[in-house]
């Protein structure tokens, strides 16, 4: 995708989420409202109501088989008053068990041909009424004419894009062949042979054969074979065939070059893939993810080529230069994090808790002061307990500037520390025993704990921030959000972590999974701590680590000291990963349209590169970690069922609680954000 293309398909989204929200609207009690369109790389849902009705559709393209499949294929409008029959197989058992009985699917075409479906799913059997149906065809009508002017649209648009991403990676080819030939004291034809030498050479190191070798390709310029360029789509086969590694060349800064690093590439995403190789890559939520621009790395100093064998060219990446659209720092990448400087305290303990800190370990600790006599039931949002939690846990992460790390494990504030969470968790057990129950049945075995954690995925009870954020959000508000998110993403993966010591087997590998793709792969560059950091810097915030603290509001710090209180006690193992369970699942959906929001304002393309991964790599975490993750260790540890599935449901009343605050507060033109005395957040 490029701009052009990419600027199409928000502003036919957008108004096709506006039109299925309205038709929800005006059919009342449904459960989601749908337009699915058909594309040369496979069905995508375009435009929907609730999440839901993304959620039953993300599944249906996975199997690649439904109601909306075989209508998109040509074989008329269907209405399904039960989907759980035998006919609809696996997709009509985990419709079932997302909520979804029934549907009805209508084709939009034009010319004879189906260009889009438009769909109505609705919780009960035969749950949809003649009328309903009817309203649901007057929603293929509306939607035609918006379905076709889009796809005249977006082919006009790609072939801008085409033309010009090409004039520019020819310009960027030829300057920094220019500049290595200049560098290097060599000709065009000296510099492209030692190139192809070089990846012979590296091939046959791993035991492969070079490209081309032993088999006849198409020819490229100056008759070396050339490598077409495998994506990933979102065709509706259950099995994604894999990509194909591409050998990355980057320089390493002290004028050496490294080509030896493969990593898999899939489109819109220059993720590290996991080794594993999933099986399955779920990509029908990905509505806005174009491939982000990459910029080639710096040349460093370059010695004359004596010998192909012996040196490595560096061969930048092709891709056009990013348009800057906002002033960033030109600081160097941070690439270490330094500890944090302690805060203005929030209440008497955490007053008490930063004096304690400030003095010698060996001395004694008075309790009394450290005990927090508050509500259970404000615990979860309480500024002061939540700040003392935060300080005590940041120890076993970056450390605190002017604390002895002897605090860490010192008896007195463990003993206090541990006082604390009791009241967190008797606080959350108090919430969410005061909620309808989102958990149709008692979670005791893998199954049950499945479906439990595929209906807390598809309730869609709370505020949708995400959607404000895409649609509504100033410039203001965004950069609230991203200083929110700054205290957890900036160690992100890392409170998850802990669990891996306490799990075992196939469970293990599948934590491994996930975390090794969280961590870039072993590319700093492409850690997600590190591309938040880069978004930070796009805003022209500050990145640095702990920055905000004193900014952000108690429900922001119970967001990660939930995680540092399940990953810290082996107790709660199974707690933990419901959690990440929960996060991976809800994730791909939202990142999409934090994604939409920020280009929307302006921001950079490589800045969104953050949301971008998330969208990708959580397409394939969520089933990685509800069947291998969470549904594994229940088969392994039966006893942990339970926790399992309160995790899960901890980590979705902490985005809804989080959620209602930041729009509460922005419905009244309010901050979110804790005034404190000092300058605004500028960055």
């Amino acid at each position: 995708m490029g701009e052009s293309s990419d600027a199409v398909i928000i502003m036919v989204a957008d108004h096709l989420d506006d039109v299925a929200t309205s038709v929800h609207q005006r059919l009342g009690d449904v459960a989601g409202v749908a337009v699915t369109m058909a594309a040369e790389d496979g069905p995508t849902t375009v435009g929907a109501s609730t999440d839901l009705a993304l959620q039953v559709d993300h599944v249906q393209f996975r199997i690649g088989f439904g109601p909306c499949l075989e209508a998109l294929r040509g074989r008329g409008g269907l209405y399904v008053p039960d989907l759980f029959v035998e006919r609809w197989g696996e997709y009509g058992r985990a419709a079932a068990a997302l909520g979804v009985r029934c549907c009805v699917s209508i084709p939009v075409e034009r010319a004879g041909e189906v260009l889009a479906v438009a769909k109505v799913y609705a919780a009960a059997v035969d749950g949809l009424s003649a009328e309903q149906r009817a309203l649901a065809a007057e929603l293929a009508t509306e939607v035609a004419g918006t379905v076709g002017l889009a796809r005249s649209l977006t082919a006009h648009a790609r072939e801008l894009d085409d033309r010009t991403r090409a004039m520019d990676t020819r310009r960027v080819i030829d300057l920094a062949l220019g500049v290595i030939m200049e560098r290097a004291h060599c000709f065009r034809r000296r510099l492209l042979d030692a190139a192809q030498a070089v990846a012979a050479h590296q091939h046959a190191a791993r035991g492969r054969r070079p490209a081309g070798a032993g088999r006849t390709r198409r020819a490229g310029r100056h008759g070396r074979p050339v490598r077409a360029r495998r994506q990933l789509t979102t065709h509706p086969s259950p099995r994604t065939r894999r990509p194909e590694p591409s050998v990355l060349w980057c320089n390493r800064g002290d004028g050496s070059a490294r080509s030896n690093d493969v990593h898999w590439k899939d489109r819109g995403s220059d993720k590290s893939r996991s080794r594993s190789d999933p099986e399955e890559l779920h990509m029908s939520e990905i509505r806005t993810a174009p491939c982000p621009t990459e910029t080639p790395s710096s040349l460093g100093p370059l010695t004359p080529m004596a010998t192909a064998a012996s040196v490595a060219p560096v061969l930048p990446v092709p891709s056009a230069e990013p348009e800057p659209v906002r002033p960033t720092s030109a600081r160097p990448a941070r690439t270490y994090d330094a500890p944090v400087r302690l805060p203005r305290p929030r209440g008497r303990v955490s007053a008490a808790l930063i004096e304690v800190l400030a003095g010698d370990p060996r001395g004694g600790v008075d309790l009394r002061a450290l005990r927090w006599t508050g509500d259970p039931a404000a615990a979860v949002t309480d500024d002061d307990l939540q700040l003392a939690l935060w300080l005590t846990y940041e120890q076993h992460y970056r450390g605190l500037v002017g604390v002895d790390e002897a605090w860490e494990w010192h008896p007195e504030l463990v003993w206090a520390r541990r006082d604390w969470e009791h009241q967190l968790v008797d606080g959350l057990r108090h919430h969410l025993s005061a909620r309808p129950p989102d958990v149709q049945q008692a979670a005791t075995d893998r199954e049950a704990v499945q479906v439990a954690l595929n209906q807390l995925a598809a309730a869609d009870d709370g505020p949708s921030l995400s959607k404000f954020l895409m649609r509504e959000a100033t410039t203001e508000q965004f950069t609230e959000f991203l200083l929110h998110r700054s205290l957890y993403h900036l160690k992100e993966a890392d409170p998850h972590s802990w669990a891996i010591p306490r799990l075992s087997g196939t469970v293990k590998a599948a934590m491994v999974t996930i975390q090794a793709d969280e961590y870039g792969g072993g590319a700093m560059p492409s850690m997600h701590a590190q591309l938040f950091r880069s978004l930070l810097e796009d805003w022209g915030l500050d990145s640095t680590y702990g920055h905000y603290l004193d900014r952000v509001p108690g429900v922001t710090l119970m967001m990660t000291n939930l995680i540092s209180l399940f990953g810290l006690h082996r107790r709660w193992r199974g707690a933990l990963v419901g959690h990440l369970a929960m996060f991976e699942m809800t994730s791909s959906v939202p990142n999409g349209r934090y994604a939409r929001g920020h280009r929307r304002l302006g921001g950079g393309e490589q800045a969104a590169r953050f949301f971008d991964e998330h969208v990708v790599a959580d397409s394939v975490h969520d089933q990685i970690a509800l069947h291998d993750l969470a549904g594994g260790l229940v088969q392994q540890e039966p006893q942990l069922a339970e926790d399992v599935v309160f995790g899960a449901r901890c980590a979705a009343y902490a985005d809804e609680v989080f959620a209602q605050h930041v729009l509460s507060c922005w419905q009244t033109q309010a901050s979110s954000l804790r005034l404190v005395d000092g300058p605004a957040v500028t960055g």
